[in-house]
């Protein structure tokens, strides 16, 4: 169903979101009088109305720095992952175009290698910055800021099952 032998996992295609408006609009699903519009990272920032909130001192600080290196996984499709040495996914496109509208300085990348952890990374200075986390517990190493940015997930199941109401013990059942 998700045709990954056509669009990479966390891809984005205007013809394949055409197709589909069409026929959710054959198979009566869709009002006569819907019109389609591409979705892009654009639109979807500007109706969500995200954007960097920084102080001038913090703002001076990251402009007299110069440029930005991010933490970032190099396997975590379709949020982030290393691809032909790019950048890429969801979280990917997120950053060049917040960067590139909110805060116009360089962004580069630290792929962590599966034996490396963030902590230790930022802790010796190979990235300035995580691009994903989930705080847990307390580490006076760090300062975690509000998020900028949060994106529910799909959960794809069998069809056995209807509902899932605890996802941390449903993988204990399967």
């Amino acid at each position: 169903m998700m045709q990954l032998d056509l669009f990479p996992l966390g891809a984005t295609s205007d013809e394949l979101g055409q197709r589909t408006f069409r026929q959710l609009k054959r198979s009566g699903l869709l009002a006569n009088e819907e019109t389609y519009q591409q979705l892009s990272l654009d639109s979807l920032l500007a109706k969500l109305d995200i954007e960097f909130q920084m102080t001038p001192s913090q703002r001076e600080f990251l402009f007299d720095k110069g440029e930005l290196e991010a933490c970032v996984s190099a396997d975590q499709l379709p949020l982030e992952a290393m691809s032909a040495g790019k950048y890429v996914g969801i979280i990917a496109d997120f950053m060049s175009q917040a960067f590139a509208r909110d805060l116009p300085i360089p962004l580069s990348v630290h792929a962590l290698e599966p034996d490396e952890t963030w902590q230790n990374d930022l802790s010796n200075g190979h990235c300035d910055f995580r691009t994903m986390v989930v705080p847990s517990g307390e580490d006076p190493r760090f300062s975690f800021t509000e998020d900028f940015f949060q994106q529910p997930l799909v959960m794809a199941t069998t069809t056995d099952t209807l509902f899932v109401n605890d996802l941390y013990h449903w993988g204990a059942e399967k």
